[in-house]
């Protein structure tokens, strides 16, 4: 007879956890856990892992389109210790990303450690032992109850759409749906298709039903700032963003919030003024704070706006009784429209918490009320990943923003960190220093929906790396982001490894290049991690490397 979980012994469940979701971040958790010592599994309620990078006809499913393209450049878009085994050109297609989070997988031969077609019914304390209760849900509809010591949510906050409330709505006899339904453009041919919303989606659904549809209409709000992935020709776009003027621009808006944010609208504007030559009738300036919004990356929006196969229109305020009309904030109206696709975003799925688990629970009464909130829900998390009440057995990533501009890196840090703190190697603050870190984030984020709207709660980017740094034990803060001792032997002892890690293309392999200052009270080092800086970098590698 088989044993009930509930009857093994505490210390056989001691190193136990369990990693909910199994995109791009739950895989480099559950091999960063694994890593550490942990006896992790992985659950996910797809039959495969990769998250939205694996496409799916389901339309209740969030999945890429088979023309997707990542807005990052593969370069920057990889695992910390895992380069692309060939180079998948400048921005990879949705397929080679899904092929090489595979990879990434069977090399690190996690495959065995994910639980697939698996949904989360229900995650919280356990009443009889300090444990964490995980009610899971089988394809027959079964409910099946695991304990674990420990819990890390990778889910993601692209998982509940949110579909804003117009008035008529009820009455509209045409098509409406949400972008997640949105799979295959020859669907809409020739449709007259009305897009609300203009955000990264917005607009690669705009670029794809150009190829299908005579005009596209797209209504938004507000501006928004427009960015290619390759500016005329040259290398793409983010390969600007080196580690040196990053660490300029996050020190400059960590003490001057509000001139960083003026400089840097101010430049993309002038960018989209004078180099896009975008026109005052598409309604795309003044945009919206860069702090507050990011910019779009798309490199057919403005020529197709130019054309007049995409058509900008102000925000819709109703729909009409007959079925077929919508009116916007400026009193005008289109017509005749076949199809209504919402492109308003995700929310975090936070209805399988239990009350012990749920960090959305702490009222937030400012936040809750205040319009530029989107009525999105405001989570209370140390650092933006611990549980205030269990930060040693529960930790959250994807409901804060990360510090970089790729997924990949932020899911892989982060985990890292957490890995090391939950095996001792670093110690969180007090509950009561916790606490004050928490109200000083709510201020700010409060501060920051004054001036405009966001899409997700965050932080300081340049704190937050410092402390996933320091968690990880990588030695980037004492060799690459300080002036103490360890940082000038190693610039004079390895100038131009330094200058290309700081003036470069800032590779997410740089996490693994130290040995921790912590020595084996740290994350794993790469040895290959030098090799691939200088070979992503377009560099030969020199006979003498660092050691």
């Amino acid at each position: 007879m088989e044993t009930s979980l509930r009857q093994r012994s505490s210390s056989a469940l001691r190193e136990r956890v369990a990693v909910i979701g199994l995109g791009s971040t739950g895989i480099a958790a559950l091999k960063n856990l694994r890593e550490a010592g942990f006896d992790a599994v992985g659950f996910e309620k797809n039959p495969y892992i990769g998250g939205l990078w694996r496409y799916t006809a389901d339309q209740q499913t969030l999945s890429v389109t088979k023309s997707t393209r990542t807005n990052v450049s593969w370069q920057r878009f990889q695992f910390t210790d895992f380069p692309w085994p060939k180079d998948p050109g400048n921005y990879p297609t949705a397929a080679e990303v899904s092929r090489y989070i595979d990879q990434y997988a069977e090399h690190f031969q996690l495959l065995p450690h994910c639980r697939l077609g698996l949904g989360i019914h229900k995650l919280d304390r356990s009443k009889d032992a300090d444990l964490w209760d995980l009610t899971l849900k089988d394809k027959d509809g079964d409910l099946i109850t695991e304990q674990f010591n420990r819990v890390l949510v990778t889910s993601g906050v692209q998982s509940h759409p949110v579909m804003p409330e117009i008035e008529g709505m009820e009455h509209f006899k045409s098509k409406i749906i949400h972008s997640i339904a949105f799979k295959e453009p020859k669907d809409y041919a020739n449709q007259r298709v009305l897009l609300v919303g203009l955000s990264n989606t917005g607009g690669d659904i705009a670029a794809e039903l150009s190829d299908v549809c005579p005009e596209i209409f797209v209504s938004h709000r507000s501006g928004l700032l427009i960015v290619n992935r390759t500016e005329e020709g040259k290398a793409p776009t983010d390969h600007r963003a080196t580690r040196r003027a990053n660490r300029f621009v996050l020190a400059l808006n960590r003490h001057f919030p509000r001139f960083a944010s003026y400089l840097a609208n101010t430049a993309l504007e002038l960018a989209m003024k004078y180099r896009m030559k975008v026109q005052p009738e598409w309604k795309l300036l003044p945009a919206h704070p860069i702090t507050n919004v990011a910019p779009v990356m798309n490199d057919h929006l403005v020529s197709l706006l130019r054309s007049g196969r995409v058509k900008s229109l102000p925000g819709v305020t109703s729909f009409s009784p007959d079925g077929h009309t919508a009116t916007f904030s400026d009193n005008t109206t289109l017509s005749n429209i076949d199809t209504v696709i919402f492109c308003t975003g995700f929310d975090f799925d936070h209805s399988f918490l239990g009350d012990s688990a749920n960090p959305f629970l702490h009222p937030t009464p400012e936040w809750d009320n205040h319009p530029n909130s989107n009525n999105m829900p405001y989570a209370r998390l140390y650092r933006g990943l611990f549980s205030l009440d269990h930060p040693d057995s529960l930790a959250f990533i994807g409901v804060y923003r990360g510090h970089s501009i790729s997924a990949f890196v932020n899911g892989d840090l982060a985990s890292s960190a957490i890995a090391q703190i939950w095996r001792g190697h670093h110690a969180l603050p007090a509950r009561a220093e916790m606490d004050t870190w928490c109200d000083a984030n709510y201020r700010a984020m409060l501060a920051q929906i004054q001036v405009w709207r966001t899409v997700q709660v965050g932080q300081s980017a340049k704190e937050f790396e410092t402390f996933l740094n320091a968690a990880a034990g990588n030695g980037l803060n004492e060799k690459l982001h300080g002036w103490g001792w360890e940082a000038w032997r190693f610039m004079l002892g390895n100038w131009r490894l330094y200058r290309l890690l700081m003036d470069g293309i800032d590779t997410p392999f740089v996490y693994r290049l130290f040995e921790s200052p912590r020595g084996e009270k740290g994350r794993k080092r790469w040895e290959g991690a030098e090799e691939a800086i200088w070979r992503t970098n377009g560099k030969s590698v020199p006979a003498k490397k660092y050691v």
